[in-house]
């Protein structure tokens, strides 16, 4: 099988990347790996909103900027900051990732370690790569490994990358 990794996203390629080194990863180590280790700051306001109507509601929530609410006199009021955090950005967009892990919106997802057969959930199942398989962990989480295409896969792009160089 041919591949053109220039019209692979780099998320699927970061993917093949990290299961070849790390396999039986769960979906928290993959996202983290795909994010890169990124962390931001947030803090947990407090504060009351005036709405439109004059009504006041309470609120807390945490947020990546409080100079937001602080600068904001007309809407809110008796804004307070109660905590302050560096969060791995993983933990916040938890989603950005779940095309490559979930089985409905994958290109890369198999039915088995072979990858012979995409998984039966995926939406077109002539365009699959099928790269990554998953399997229930002990407890009740998927863990995700490479199938045989994907290790011949990663075998493609270390030689592409080393003709490209």
């Amino acid at each position: 099988m041919t591949h053109n990794f220039d019209r692979y996203g780099k998320p699927s390629i970061g993917m093949l990347r990290f299961l070849y080194h790390n396999p039986a990863s769960s979906s928290r180590e993959i996202t983290d790996h795909l994010f890169d280790g990124k962390k931001i700051k947030q803090s947990k306001v407090r504060f009351v909103y005036q709405n439109y109507d004059g009504s006041e509601t309470s609120n807390t929530l945490w947020t990546g900027g409080e100079d937001w609410f602080l600068n904001s006199p007309h809407r809110y009021k008796d804004v307070e900051v109660l905590d302050r955090r560096v969060i791995l950005l993983s933990r916040v967009c938890r989603g950005k990732f779940a095309y490559l892990l979930s089985p409905y919106h994958s290109r890369t997802l198999a039915a088995d370690s072979t990858g012979s057969r995409p998984h039966p959930g995926v939406a077109n199942s002539n365009a699959q790569r099928c790269w990554f398989y998953r399997e229930k962990g002990f407890n009740g989480r998927y863990l995700y490994f490479l199938t045989l295409r994907g290790m011949a896969a990663y075998g493609a792009l270390m030689e592409y990358e080393k003709n490209a160089a």
